[in-house]
């Protein structure tokens, strides 16, 4: 018998040998990196803002419940896994970078945390997303290429909050402008809501988000050149 495309040993590595993945898969792992970078940025972060140390880790804790039960929810609204994901992310930069201009206290605290709530909703639809990205024999080697850029940058991230001891503003800078330049890039991919899943690798190399690296305009793509294929117009 003869094994089909999806059931083929492929090596991880890939994910980097073909023009449109390789950029799909750095997409994802920079994004990983950053609602990490982000998240723990602002997790660890709380004690230097003006206010009662236990208060304000209860805070930084307790958003986090309803950022995953909001998450969850719009998981099944037609806004799309791409344009929600890049929302809270887009949220996530504009909080940390009001946070800047902020005096130490309350008012600090709250905006951060809009922040925070923000990336933890991104941090976890960007597992949902990714797994669905990607090819499926090579889906988990994408979530476990986006999750290691992930915890190297949770080995960065204290080394960025010691910038504050320099200047104090700079890891604020740093977590705002990474979290926006993020939440822009993911819109680059293709919306993977409703539609049926990349079985081969030749199917996750054709299908093209509104722009993708090494794309032949010679060769129409799959769906309308843009998104996955709708699950109506395979069946």
């Amino acid at each position: 018998m003869q094994e089909d495309g999806s059931s083929k040993k492929v090596s991880p590595f890939a994910l980097f040998l073909t023009p449109n993945l390789r950029c799909k898969t750095l997409n994802i792992m920079l994004n990983w990196a950053v609602n990490s970078l982000v998240y723990y940025g602002l997790s660890l972060s709380t004690s230097s803002m003006g206010v009662d140390n236990y208060i304000a880790f209860f805070i930084s804790a307790a958003v986090e419940l309803p950022a995953y039960l909001i998450c969850l929810g719009l998981l099944y609204t037609s806004l799309g896994r791409r344009f929600i994901t890049s929302g809270f992310e887009l949220i996530g930069g504009f909080a940390c970078f009001i946070t800047i201009f902020l005096s130490p206290g309350y008012a600090q605290l709250m905006v951060a945390m809009v922040g925070k709530f923000a990336i933890s909703a991104s941090f976890a639809l960007i597992y949902i997303y990714s797994a669905e990205i990607f090819p499926t024999p090579l889906r988990s080697a994408g979530v476990g290429f986006g999750s290691a850029a992930a915890r190297a940058a949770a080995v960065v991230c204290p080394l960025i909050l010691l910038l504050g001891e320099h200047w104090e503003e700079l890891p604020l800078i740093i977590f705002s402008s990474s979290a926006i330049i993020a939440g822009l890039l993911i819109l680059l991919l293709p919306e993977t809501q409703n539609t049926t899943l990349p079985e081969t690798v030749e199917e996750g190399e054709s299908i093209y988000g509104y722009w993708s690296c090494g794309k032949d305009r010679k060769k129409k793509p799959m769906g309308n050149g843009f998104d996955a294929v709708p699950l109506e117009e395979k069946a």
